[in-house]
């Protein structure tokens, strides 16, 4: 067993939301979706923001003319953009409600509809009678000062935690280790989709195990030269070496300090605690403490360790 934690930072985003008479709807901005997920959670925060389907909505980014959304590295990506997309789906309620001459404070969407006190209308049905095709609303995660990035609320440190549990088996003849099972609960702030955020923790586990049991980069000794110019030569962990039996989850809980949703970004949260867990599994499977990585046959079987 190992703990985890992980530092956050914040940085500057926008985003643009594009409704259209016919109900569906564009989430514009320039990230990048490297896997995490991006592109599902984004259009889903302002289907619920928008109050519409999910499946009316599509995520446009990859493209510098798009609205910046900051860098795509430190877990920070859903932490800005959240916030981005969030006020960018109600700058849209507000213009539909001026639209109408409401007042913004007064209306709420509910099914593709604008709702104000007893009177409901259609997004459709608004933008039809003012003769619009669309309205478009935007949204910007500002930080404070002014600041490109930081690292959490004025005063505040911003980290998710986490717990990792694995079960390792290790063969005395040949020194091979296995892993055999794997449960991680973790603390990330509101959880936005659940079955993404579960498998970004499993590729963090497949990440952390490759660090814990197989990939090395090695120098050469006397110019520092690495002896792997590439991945051909690194050992990486492939589907048969991590087992079925994996459980991830989530304590149910609300940042306020994060942003509007409450969400902490968390991509290499549970990579960093798996090492730890398999080193302290093999030292309780044999009585070696192993305290270099990765943790190889050989050293398993060193009879000075």
């Amino acid at each position: 067993m190992a703990d985890c934690t992980q530092g956050q930072c914040r940085f500057t985003a926008k985003a643009r939301i594009r409704l259209r008479a016919d109900g569906t709807a564009t989430v514009e901005a320039g990230y990048t979706d490297i896997g995490a997920g991006s592109t599902t959670i984004f259009p889903q925060i302002a289907a619920e923001t928008l109050g519409i389907g999910i499946s009316a909505i599509e995520g446009v980014s990859g493209d510098t003319d798009l609205p910046y959304a900051g860098p795509t590295y430190g877990s920070g990506t859903t932490l800005a953009m959240d916030t981005a997309v969030r006020l960018a789906a109600n700058d849209v309620l507000r213009r539909l409600a001026d639209v109408m001459s409401w007042a913004a404070e007064e209306v709420r969407a509910d099914y593709g509809a604008l709702i104000c006190r007893d009177q409901r209308r259609s997004y459709g049905d608004i933008l039809r009678a003012a003769r619009f095709d669309e309205v478009v609303g935007d949204g910007e995660m500002v930080l404070p000062g002014g600041a490109s990035a930081d690292a959490g609320a004025p005063g505040l440190s911003s980290r998710t935690f986490g717990a990792m549990f694995v079960e390792v088996g290790v063969d005395p003849d040949l020194g091979l280790l296995r892993l055999r099972r794997a449960t991680g609960v973790y603390s990330v702030g509101a959880v936005v989709n659940e079955r993404t955020a579960r498998s970004q923790m499993i590729g963090g586990l497949v990440w952390g195990w490759g660090t814990a049991a197989m990939e090395a980069g090695r120098f050469e000794p006397n110019l520092g030269r690495w002896l792997f110019p590439d991945l051909a030569g690194v050992p990486l962990p492939v589907n048969a070496d991590i087992p079925p039996h994996i459980d991830m989850s989530f304590v149910d809980e609300f940042d306020p300090h994060a942003g509007p949703l409450g969400a902490k970004g968390f991509g290499e949260l549970s990579a960093t605690g798996i090492a730890a867990a398999v080193a302290n599994a093999v030292f309780d499977a044999t009585g070696r403490r192993v305290r270099d990585l990765p943790i190889t046959p050989e050293k398993l079987l060193d009879p000075r360790m």
